[in-house]
């Protein structure tokens, strides 16, 4: 618990609250200067506002989100205060912005963490009415040559207009009544500051009836929830023991049979693809025996486009060097570091369904473009995927031999036209 002047007690407060587990206080007086700042761990209802009441009387209870809590109404009911709440929760930023902006004035240290938003949202509660509490003063001055200081400043914030307040504290003044102290002289006190302590006590007083009554309803209705509860805690332990008188191995051995259903269902699965694929392996090695018998086969690979990506993809699985002619699907598709990796590997033709010569642009011819539809070609799948294709020629002869009378009739094709 902080007290920051001597005389800490203001007539006229604004109070931030930042409400919760630990509630965090600061006060202000009337010229922003801050008199008090404490946070309280789970303190109760009655400690805040009897703590708040002795510090004198707050005007304002601010907080720092658009949304205020429950506490903060009822302890503003409470005070006869009003709430201060920004149009939208303040950010970090602006939480700091605005405490640094009042801790230039202040010499302290150490700061708790609610007593910096308690503190934050007393500033900008402040800022917002300080405009008004400025021409306040300049008015009473322009009015009547004086000031007349927090009791007017009071009367506004409460909703009354300056001129009326002006009136109201006037009249006050001219009425004046003497008291006499035992053992001394008369002091005669205005008679308004009289009325203003028996309306404080007579407001005080109702306070507290208000505060008891609620507190008793408060009461009533938590003993009512108790009651409920027992009696939720009552069935669910009826509730309970029936299921656990249940046949629990009966529920475990169900459980079990789940299991191994769902178990078998997936095995199932994985046994009919793996012998989907065992008879396309079977296929393809009876395929390749008699290609390789006879000496004519050629595997060709698939490649997607001429792109170094897709190219990549294919090298990865199967390395494309060592073939002399690869199948792609778009050859249009292509980039420049793709057809050069390409020509490393030493492909020399490229087999498409749709070949074109946009495929052999370029400053020279890179590769031979075959047409797949006048070549025998039989795609190559597995797992209903294709991976590449398989060229059976009809005549036994050697490769390159093939390759070179093929190349030779195409470029002769390519010249007459």
């Amino acid at each position: 618990m902080n007290c920051l002047k001597k005389n800490r007690v203001s007539k006229y407060l604004i109070v931030g609250v930042d409400p919760g587990d630990t509630t965090g206080l600061a006060i202000l007086n009337l010229k922003g200067e801050l008199i008090f700042k404490t946070q309280l761990r789970k303190p109760s209802f009655p400690a805040v506002v009897q703590l708040i009441s002795k510090m004198g009387n707050p005007l304002i209870i601010a907080v720092d989100k658009k949304n205020p809590s429950r506490v903060v109404y009822k302890v503003a009911r409470i005070l006869n205060s009003q709430i201060y709440a920004p149009k939208k929760d303040l950010s970090k930023e602006e939480k700091l912005e605005i405490f640094s902006e009042g801790l230039n004035s202040l010499k302290i240290n150490k700061w708790g963490q609610h007593e910096k938003d308690a503190y934050t949202a007393a500033r900008k509660a402040y800022k917002a009415y300080k405009n008004l509490l400025e021409r306040i003063d300049i008015h009473s001055l322009e009015k009547k040559g004086k000031l007349y200081g927090d009791e007017l400043k009071a009367a506004v914030l409460r909703g009354v207009s300056i001129c009326n307040a002006i009136a109201k504290l006037e009249k006050g003044k001219t009425r004046k009544i003497s008291i006499q102290r035992r053992g001394g002289k008369p002091k005669n006190l205005p008679l308004q500051d009289l009325e203003l302590k028996l309306k404080a006590k007579e407001a005080e007083i109702e306070r507290l009836r208000v505060e008891n009554k609620n507190l008793v309803s408060e009461m009533n209705a938590l003993k009512e929830k108790i009651n409920t509860y027992l009696y939720q805690i009552e069935e669910f332990k009826k509730q309970r023991n029936q299921r656990i008188s249940k046949d629990r191995e009966l529920f475990i051995r169900d459980m079990k049979i789940k299991k191994l259903i769902e178990n078998f269902k997936k095995v199932s699965k994985e046994n009919i693809s793996l012998k989907k694929t065992l008879r396309e392996l079977k296929l393809l090695v009876q395929k390749l025996n008699e290609a390789l018998n006879k000496k004519t086969i050629v595997f060709v690979p698939l490649i997607e486009n001429l792109t170094l990506e897709k190219i990549h993809a294919v090298n990865e699985r199967l390395p494309i060097k060592g073939f002399t002619m690869v199948y792609v699907k778009n050859p249009l598709v292509k980039d420049t570091d793709g057809v050069n990796f390409l020509r490393r590997t030493g492909v020399k033709a490229i087999i498409s369904n749709h070949p074109s010569k946009k495929t052999e642009t370029g400053k020279r011819r890179r590769f031979t473009i075959l047409d797949a539809n006048k070549l025998n070609l039989e795609p190559l799948k597995i797992n209903n995927k294709t991976v590449g294709y398989i060229y059976e020629r009809t005549k036994q002869e050697d490769l390159k031999t093939w390759f070179k009378k093929y190349i030779k009739k195409y470029r002769e094709e390519k010249w007459r036209n």
